[in-house]
């Protein structure tokens, strides 16, 4: 690091910032917009190769109401000299707005091919910004994917390019790990440099690293939005499938004795709703968030983790009350959300409670950083001892053989849960 950032920032603190993304149509820029908006108020402005008025970017920047402006290196990649000197008055422009904060991005070995002066443009932009405000924030290359559509997938582009291998040498990153990094500092100020590179693995194997994250079950049981299309099928399809499976797993006597299904929000929606449809047992949503602050998967300590959830999921009392309950979450892998679930239960006069879980039991860390690393809850919980741990009557996880059978077909693969 090039400056004294605070080395423990607590990234399950949204920022109150509100971006704007100039140039949100590079791939870079697109894997950054698709994670940022999860947890950041981010809008983003595409880039057709030529800059535009300033008096319209600053004009969407008041419309937004936002006081962050980010954009990338990508940018240069298509500007000749007369644009860049566009760009910098733009930045310049931009800065005459108070309270504004521009983070620049700078990529040293861009995926396509740059001209001679684009070292020389990035180091003008640098100099422009004003490191007691602003952040500069540089790394050499990386690989990724992109959830929305891409005219060439990245990864056929990185597997053909040998131009490509020899701009990459040894300094190759992951873009999620770089843009989680990223994210985590949005509120810091001054140069940053991104240094845990991937020099030990071989070529290959960072493209099948990436490639794995891409294939990841976890992705349509947690990540992905509910409309995101996988196979010509809807996400928010798969998790209904999934769910409406967990009959084979819950005994007829359980099933038989609840009077309602219930979904821990907003993971485990879809999950319910299908197990609803099969058992026709009323769907309830007793639980609700008090805000729209982020989502806490990617929150690595357990205990920051658990005073997140805290502080937005509640319950309405009175829909569960003197009810046998069934509640859905879409996995377990610390157990702090439905630890949390368990204590707002105790708050009313529920009948029953069973926890039912659409994906297996989750036993091993992830080998493709799809999740951080972190310690899991049955490393240290036996199975048969997880009703006593959340006081409920029981728990049910759906068959590692029904999950394989639904997502296999799917192409992703299965590994956070089987090993495999």
């Amino acid at each position: 690091m090039l400056n004294n950032i605070d080395k423990d920032i607590r990234l399950f603190i949204p920022s109150k910032s509100k971006f704007l993304l100039f140039g949100g149509n590079f791939l870079f820029s697109k894997r950054l917009y698709e994670i940022a908006k999860r947890d950041l108020k981010i809008k983003r402005i595409d880039f057709d190769n030529k800059i535009e008025n300033s008096d319209r970017i600053k004009g969407l920047i008041k419309y937004y109401n936002s006081d962050t402006f980010i954009f990338t290196s990508e940018i240069l990649l298509k500007l000749n000299k007369e644009d860049f000197s566009k760009l910098k008055q733009l930045i310049l422009s931009i800065k005459e707005i108070i309270g504004i904060k521009i983070i620049f991005i700078s990529i040293s070995k861009p995926l396509t091919p740059f001209a001679p002066y684009y070292y020389t443009q990035i180091q003008e932009i640098k100099d422009i910004l004003d490191l007691k405000q602003d952040i500069f924030y540089k790394f050499s290359s990386f690989i990724t994917y992109v959830d929305s559509n891409i005219e060439t997938n990245p990864l056929e582009l990185i597997d053909d390019s040998s131009k490509f291998l020899s701009l990459l040498k040894d300094q190759v990153y992951l873009a999620d790990d770089i843009i989680n990094d990223l994210v985590s500092k949005v509120n810091n100020i001054g140069a940053i440099s991104f240094d845990n590179n991937f020099s030990s693995m071989s070529f290959k194997e960072i493209c099948d690293y990436a490639k794995n994250q891409l294939k990841c079950s976890l992705n349509i049981v947690y990540r992905k939005k509910p409309y995101e299309i996988v196979n010509n099928k809807s996400v928010a399809d798969w998790r209904f499938e999934l769910g409406s499976n967990l009959t084979s797993v819950i005994p007829s006597d359980v099933l038989k004795g609840l009077d309602l299904i219930v979904p821990v929000p907003e993971t485990g929606k879809y999950y319910a709703q299908g197990l609803s449809y099969k058992t026709n047992i009323p769907y309830v949503e007793a639980f609700y968030k008090k805000s729209e602050i982020g989502r806490s998967f990617d929150i690595k300590d357990a205990e920051k983790r658990k005073e997140f959830i805290n502080s937005k999921l509640d319950l309405i009392p009175n829909l569960v009350k003197d009810k046998n309950i069934g509640i859905v979450d879409e996995a377990i892998f610390t157990g702090a959300t439905l630890k949390i679930v368990s204590q707002l239960l105790k708050t009313t006069n529920v009948g029953k409670v069973y926890y039912f879980i659409p994906t297996p039991e989750c036993k091993f860390r992830c080998k493709f950083n799809m999740q951080p690393d972190r310690e899991l809850l049955l490393e240290k919980i036996n199975k048969d001892n997880l009703s006593s741990y959340f006081n409920i009557d029981n728990i049910y996880f759906q068959s590692i053989s029904t999950f394989k059978n639904i997502i296999s077909p799917s192409g992703y693969n299965t590994c956070c849960f089987s090993n495999t």
